[in-house]
């Protein structure tokens, strides 16, 4: 599993793959502020822009199919990594896993 010496490169790659799931919600953020400041800039033009109905949440789920797999992927990640598991080899991927649901999951907002 790894040392204690440390932090094992595979949690590096975890850690890797969270800091992009970050990025992407700073990327959705910003677009929704860009869009907010277009509107503003179109009513303070005279124009009439059409109007969301009510507030709009920040973050937005595109495909419930990615989130539940990408949920499913970070799970089935952890489950890999905190107990045995009776295919040898099998819980050396757990990284793999956490990872690949992380992004997964990050797909699926919008």
């Amino acid at each position: 599993m790894g040392s204690n010496a440390g932090i094992s490169w595979q949690m590096w790659v975890v850690v890797g793959a969270v800091l992009l799931f970050y990025m992407r919600l700073i990327q959705l953020r910003g677009k929704r502020l860009r869009e907010r400041r277009e509107r503003e800039r179109e009513l303070a033009r005279g124009k009439r822009p059409v109007q969301p109905a009510g507030p709009q949440p920040a973050y937005r789920v595109s495909s419930w199919w990615l989130i539940g797999l990408g949920a499913g992927g970070m799970l089935a990640g952890l489950a890999m990594r905190y107990t045995s598991l009776p295919v040898a080899g099998l819980a050396d991927w757990w990284w793999l896993s956490i990872s690949l649901g992380v992004l997964v999951f990050a797909l699926g907002l919008k």
